[in-house]
């Protein structure tokens, strides 16, 4: 689908008849999304190959290698980004799939509490290896320089998207994955 996106000659060519167009600012914008697209392809394919979906992954991240790590369906919504009706559809799938249980708050009878099974957990250290294989082998296509210019580049691009991102959630989803890793290794 992102194959299909209008090349940058096609976009250069409207630019030349509105001058208000700006056709590198197009360039960048494809260029972005191929990537992300790209990544986000390479991702779901390593995680398909076990038998799940990036959504559930991260939910999975966030539940972690620590029986003792409980959270709020509302919690783990947030944390990723999603609506609660679709942290409930995850949340369903990966039940049935006996890699979470949910029981009821003792504390709040109406809110539910969600923890990882031992196949969850399972899951996880057969997967991360590889999963932190694949993300090593694509920074390692740039130097050290080259990442932290790409970070920062990257930073300020969302940055200027405003409101609508927020990178304090990107944060910490990340500190969490962080606190994994360590865990695993």
């Amino acid at each position: 689908m992102l194959n299909e996106l209008p090349r940058y000659d096609f976009l250069h060519d409207i630019a030349k008849n509105q001058p208000d167009i700006d056709s590198a600012a197009c360039d960048l914008f494809l260029s972005v999304l191929r990537t992300g697209g790209a990544v986000s392809s390479l991702e779901s394919a390593y995680l398909g190959a076990h038998k799940i979906t990036p959504g559930r992954f991260a939910v999975m991240l966030l539940l972690g290698l620590d029986e003792s790590i409980v959270r709020k369906p509302s919690e783990l919504a947030e944390m990723i980004g999603v609506t609660r009706a679709t942290m409930t559809g995850l949340l369903d799938t990966l039940e049935r799939d006996n890699y979470v249980g949910r029981t009821l708050d003792p504390t709040d009878r109406r809110s539910m509490r969600v923890v990882s099974t031992q196949e969850c957990r399972d899951l996880l250290k057969k997967v991360l290896p590889g999963y932190f294989k694949l993300i090593s082998s694509l920074a390692a296509t740039l130097t050290p320089d080259e990442q932290a210019e790409f970070k920062r580049l990257t930073a300020k691009i969302q940055a200027g998207l405003g409101p609508e991102v927020k990178a304090t959630e990107s944060a910490e989803v990340l500190q969490d994955a962080t606190a994994i890793t360590a865990a695993y290794a």
